[in-house]
């Protein structure tokens, strides 16, 4: 799995009209000029980051769609993905079976390590399926109908964008819960590390808890 974080929003040149001074992030400034307009008070941004974890605090998030991200990811199962856009959150742009060929499965940890199977064997039926999947199309069909019998495990590559409120919600519920499955917990705390390092004052109170460590 590989996530890349390919863009994100970024305040226009116009933008220093109405905006002089502040130590937040471009993306962060975006969110407090929203908020101050609310109230009339957009000339006053000085609170710098302490301004948009409050308006956090306060429940007044839909200050936090002001800004998106756009993320390649590369590598997740099909069944990682049917997990991701459950969440209906976002635009995906996923690579299509019905035109492309699978390039390679996953490989859950549990099968190496915790079970009785040789990790060879995994690879052997994962293979088995790709074998087949190849014969139906060098006997004439179509990509669309010969993906039926490939596996959950086959990766995909997508592009995805969401806005920070949406994200939030999915890090709360995907890379900040213990019960999620490992992949899709795995991709979201990479997704919300990169977010991070963009906006730290949205997504400063979601910490991710490692292992072995205590719940507060």
């Amino acid at each position: 799995m590989n996530v890349t974080l390919i863009a994100h929003t970024v305040p226009t040149d116009n933008f220093t009209i109405f905006y002089t001074t502040s130590d937040t992030t471009g993306a962060e400034a975006i969110i407090e000029f929203a908020g101050r307009t609310c109230y009339g008070v957009e000339g006053r941004m000085f609170e710098k980051e302490k301004y948009i974890e409050e308006r956090i605090e306060e429940g007044h998030t839909s200050l936090l769609e002001h800004i998106s991200f756009s993320f390649y990811i590369e590598g997740i199962s099909r069944s990682c993905l049917a997990q991701l856009t459950r969440h209906r959150i976002a635009s995906y742009s996923v690579r299509s079976l019905r035109y492309a060929r699978p390039e390679g499965f996953v490989v859950p940890d549990t099968v190496a390590d915790e079970c009785d199977l040789d990790v060879l064997q995994w690879h052997g039926l994962m293979e088995d399926a790709l074998e087949e999947y190849n014969f139906l199309t060098a006997h004439g069909v179509p990509k669309e109908d010969a993906r039926y019998v490939l596996p959950l495990g086959v990766t995909t590559n997508l592009v995805m964008t969401a806005n920070a409120r949406s994200l939030r919600s999915v890090f709360e519920a995907r890379a900040l819960n213990p019960h999620a499955q490992w992949e899709i917990r795995d991709l979201t705390q990479e997704m919300l590390i990169l977010c991070h390092k963009v906006a730290p004052s949205v997504f400063g109170d979601l910490v991710v808890q490692t292992e072995g460590q205590e719940a507060d």
